[in-house]
């Protein structure tokens, strides 16, 4: 972890086995790693908490299969998860320390979700999926939403703002290069934000604000959410 305020670096985990993914939200710092796998077998991964306010270190999940690739908003964390097959996505709660099944996941999906707030947004991708799209899950109901559904390209690098207003993805839909699209869930309005024939990849939404990485260049966007609509 690197403190910015203070430009200071601090190792949160010194254990040799490999940890990686972190994520963060406020005071705690999320990640996958593999110190408890039982032998060269099973180099399966779980997921660790550290609470910075606490300096206390939570193993998460102790499940002997395979958890991974973690994201944290407040006090949800999403991971995914597989007991053979299939894979799937799955909210912890970390006040009711309950762990919920919310989607079954492609192993090409294992990687494409993101949760802000309450909200847990899904992306399908389209290649092996039966029902590619992008959906949106409530983490107390689990209830789903359909952002968009049956797209025939793919849809990645997903994100989603801190109000779980603006949900932003990279989809190869017009071109065979990548273009930004966000949508707008207060008006239901899609935006697309990049029109160029460059790779727009890895967009990241906070508030209204959105950057994402040109093959070119790092992109900045102000306001993303009033830019007029275009299909």
């Amino acid at each position: 972890m690197y403190d910015m305020e203070k430009n200071f670096e601090r190792a949160l985990c010194k254990d040799r086995a490999y940890a990686a993914r972190p994520a963060v939200s406020d005071n705690k710092i999320v990640w996958q790693d593999r110190r408890d796998a039982t032998s060269q077998n099973n180099l399966s991964f779980d997921i660790y908490m550290y609470d910075l306010e606490k300096n206390e270190e939570t193993r998460v999940t102790e499940m002997q299969h395979e958890q991974s690739r973690p994201d944290i908003s407040g006090n949800m964390i999403v991971y995914s998860g597989m007991a053979f097959h299939p894979l799937h996505l799955y909210a912890y709660n970390l006040k009711s320390k309950q762990h919920s099944q919310v989607d079954t996941l492609r192993m090409e999906e294992e990687d494409n979700y993101s949760i802000s707030g309450r909200t847990i947004a899904c992306y399908k991708s389209g290649v092996l999926s039966t029902s590619p799209g992008i959906f949106i899950y409530d983490v107390n109901s689990l209830n789903r939403e359909t952002i968009i559904e049956g797209e025939p390209n793919s849809c990645w690098y997903g994100t989603i703002n801190n109000s779980g207003n603006a949900i932003a993805w990279s989809q190869p839909r017009f071109n065979n290069s990548y273009d930004i699209f966000v949508h707008d869930r207060s008006t239901g309005n899609e935006l697309r934000i990049t029109t160029d024939d460059a790779y727009n990849l890895y967009p990241y939404v906070k508030g209204n604000n959105l950057i994402w990485v040109n093959q070119y260049m790092i992109c900045i966007l102000l306001n993303c959410l009033l830019m007029p609509s275009r299909r």
